[in-house]
Order: structure tokens, then sequence, then C-alpha cells
């Protein structure tokens, strides 16, 4: 029997492909090779992304796992492997729903729903989240650089993190008379 338990330290590290594309070389290259014919491997984590460790299993081999997941507040009574109602606490004595909402509240004032949908209901959200909706994007076939922008500017993430980091990266934004902006990607 094999147990992995919390392969990410924490948000962050879920969110770093760097560290992500670790812990899935990790357990294919190192920890798989040590497992007998007949092992079982169980995997205890929260759902951070929709491409951490339980994504990767689940879009490489979907037929090798079984899944059980238990959300902080019920939505799937169907499927919901402690028999629950719509809304009902995972631990009501510890975790009453009042608790979980405000909870909820908290963990939302920084990014959204998202964290709550990871951490709290096992339901990692795609890059988009609720950060930057996808339906409000406008896209532009043209030279950006014919744009009628007021003022552009180039901006630099260069990943300088002692022991790797994740990749460097540009992003040239350009600003608009009414101030909208331009995302300028390749």
């Amino acid at each position: 029997l094999c147990i992995v338990d919390d392969p990410y330290r924490n948000y962050a590290d879920a969110m770093s492909p760097r560290v992500r594309r670790e812990v899935i070389q990790f357990v294919g290259g190192t920890l798989f090779s040590r497992l007998q014919r007949s092992a079982t491997m169980v995997v205890i984590m929260a759902r951070w992304h929709p491409e951490d460790l339980i994504g990767h299993f689940l879009d490489s081999q979907p037929d090798e796992w079984t899944v059980v997941n238990m959300p902080a507040l019920c939505v799937d009574p169907d499927n919901d492997p402690l028999g629950r109602s719509v809304g009902e606490s995972i631990w009501p004595e510890l975790l009453p729903v009042e608790m979980l909402l405000q909870r909820k509240r908290e963990v939302s004032t920084v990014d959204g729903e998202a964290v709550w949908d990871a951490q709290y209901q096992q339901d990692p959200q795609a890059s988009e989240g609720d950060m930057f909706d996808g339906d409000k994007w406008q896209t532009y076939d043209g030279d950006p650089m014919e744009a009628p922008c007021r003022r552009w500017v180039r901006a630099w993430d260069l990943a300088a993190t002692k022991d790797g980091g994740d990749w460097t990266v540009g992003v040239l934004l350009g600003e608009m008379p009414d101030s909208k902006g331009w995302l300028v990607a390749d």
C-alpha cells in the first residue's frame, strides 16, 4: 500500500506549473518504480488545480482510479459518500454550515471563489476561474501596433527564484483613449 498525503504544501505550490510538474515526475519516475505488482495507491489531497496530481491521473489513467470526493458542503446527494443532502456540512459538529459559509466569504475576498471551490469543495476551476471572465474578452486579428493607444508598456516577471522558479513571462499592454486596454500575445 502506498499513501500519498498532500503532495502540495500550499495553494502557491499547487498553482505553480513547475511544482505540479515536479510532483507528477516524482510519482511517475520514482514512486511507481517502488510499487509491487499488486500494490494499491491512495492519494489524499485538496484539489487545488485541474492539472494537479489527481487531475493528471484522471486524464492519463481514468479507468485506474476511484475518486471519493467529499466537499465541505454537499452539492450532489446522489454521489455523496456520506449520504448528505444538498448544502449539508461534511462534519456539522466541527464545521457547521454557518461557519463554512463564513469561511467561504473570507477566502473569496482575495481570489473570488476559486480557493473555496478548490480547497473546500474539491472542485478546482480552470485558470480563467473568477479572476478574468473569458466572455468579457474581445480578440483582434490586426496589427496591434496600429491601434490608437495612448501609451504602451511592457512588463516582465523574470522568475528569478533561487533554486528554480517558473518561466520568465513578458506581456505588452496598451492603453486605449477610453481607458480600455490591449493585451498583446504571440
